[in-house]
């Protein structure tokens, strides 16, 4: 599959993003020691880190559309598979016109 939708809406091919595993790994120290806590992985423990650059105010309304109302809707990805996803972190500059964005996409569940 050649397509990375959000939602509905395909996404330009220069659409560049990677996943990034949460922190599993808790630390507690006392005076005596320091004790490390792993935790399992499972599918909803991934960010997909993601950036649009050179693209117009449309994808910038589309992004920010999401972001302001906090909409959880899928995420299809390069090779076709679906995750439920929630934009937590969303970036945008703008020069003459022209958008640069970026964000987080946070699964919620697969």
């Amino acid at each position: 599959m050649n397509v990375a939708k959000i939602g509905s809406t395909n996404l330009p091919l220069w659409f560049q993003y990677y996943p990034s595993r949460r922190v599993k790994v808790e630390v507690i120290e006392t005076i005596l020691a320091r004790k490390y806590i792993t935790y399992d992985y499972d599918k909803t423990d991934i960010t997909f880190i993601w950036n649009l650059e050179n693209t117009t105010k449309t994808y910038h309304d589309f992004f920010n559309n999401l972001f302001i109302n906090k909409t959880v809707t899928t995420f299809t990805d390069y090779d076709g598979n679906i995750w439920n996803v929630l934009l937590m972190k969303f970036e945008s500059k703008e020069e003459r016109g022209v958008y640069s964005l970026s964000g987080e996409l946070v699964v919620v569940s697969v």
